[in-house]
């Protein structure tokens, strides 16, 4: 019975232990951030705003006639992103030994980073090209390069050495930035 007792203390306590997240509070690296209004996509956000508009009311109207919420038609249904495009937050990274600076927005939803939208890009003594092509497109627009392993930096103290990133030959959708942070 003890070792029994014994057992199921021990693993509700590392139950317990391992259901608490550690939190660090003050970061050795910090990432200065910039919020960017993007004034290039009202259009696409008025289409938004009109399609969740559009679905808000025919969802109002069904249900007030006592339709079922689950047996609603395909105008009730909205198939529209949920995604804030009025705003791009834009972070200052590095590119090359030396470093030459980069203004990218910061996309999680991408695994690409790539740059040369804005300003050019400048082999370094760390660069080197893969001679692969790389194209992305996004909703917002296209980016066409080559790919090169760089080091990054994305804060002092946190640098990638052997990074992949793209560099664009051409890019369009992306103006007053140089790149996208993936």
């Amino acid at each position: 019975m003890f070792a029994a007792s014994s057992l199921l203390a021990i693993l509700f306590l590392a139950l317990t232990v391992s259901a608490n997240p550690i939190v660090i509070r003050d970061s050795p690296v910090k990432l200065p951030l910039a919020r960017r209004l993007n004034l290039t996509s009202v259009h696409n956000l008025v289409r938004h705003d009109l399609a969740r508009a559009k679905h808000l009311r025919a969802r109002a109207e069904a249900l007030s006639k006592g339709v079922s919420p689950h047996v609603l038609s395909s105008d009730a249904t909205i198939d529209e992103s949920a995604d804030n495009q009025a705003v791009d937050y834009i972070a200052s990274v590095g590119v090359g030994s030396p470093a030459t600076t980069y203004e990218l927005i910061i996309d999680t939803g991408s695994s690409n980073t790539w740059i040369g939208a804005g300003k050019s890009y400048t082999p370094t003594s760390t660069s080197s090209e893969t001679s692969d092509s790389v194209t992305v497109s996004y909703g917002s627009g296209i980016f066409t390069g080559i790919e090169y392993i760089d080091e990054i930096t994305i804060a002092p103290g946190l640098v990638i050495p052997r990074q992949s990133i793209g560099v664009a030959s051409s890019s369009i959708g992306f103006s007053g930035t140089d790149g996208i942070l993936g």
